[in-house]
């Protein structure tokens, strides 16, 4: 992704592990830390491939784009886990939505960027992945916004 994005998960990082709520037997405090690690360790996988894509390393972005498919995998499967409290619920719910389009971006990565490899035209691809960053970013603005909201 982009600076901002980076800047922004860092303030979302040191933001979710400053305030976790508790109580209820809800799980909102161990939800906000599985959602502030996946997002640490995706920062990077999203700064290698925004470089990546700037320089036409494909390689690197079918490398990179497994690793986004991989560990979005993660994050829905523990996001499906976790009982969060009623004030937390439409926050799991947009990280969720996030994730699922992270996923289907990090999987036409790797599609786009073997096409690529082989030289075969991969522009419907790229545009595809590229989507689901957008409309996965806005989720995990979305996500993001509804727990600084809940903090204050």
């Amino acid at each position: 992704m982009n600076k901002n994005h980076l800047i922004i998960s860092l303030i979302f990082i040191v933001t979710t592990i400053a305030c976790g709520c508790a109580g209820g037997g809800y799980q909102d405090r161990q939800w906000e830390y599985s959602m502030a690690r996946h997002t640490s360790s995706l920062s990077s996988d999203f700064k290698t491939v925004s470089d990546a894509s700037k320089s036409d390393d494909f390689k690197t972005l079918v490398t990179y784009g497994q690793y986004i498919a991989d560990d979005t995998q993660k994050a829905i499967d523990e996001n499906n886990q976790f009982k969060v409290s009623p004030k937390l619920q439409e926050a799991q719910k947009e990280w969720g939505l996030a994730m699922q389009d992270y996923n289907s971006a990090g999987k036409l990565m790797v599609k786009a960027g073997n096409e690529e490899l082989a030289n075969i035209d991969a522009v419907a691809d790229i545009n595809q992945y590229k989507e689901y960053l957008k409309t996965g970013y806005n989720h995990y603005n979305r996500a993001n916004t509804l727990c600084l909201d809940i903090h204050g």
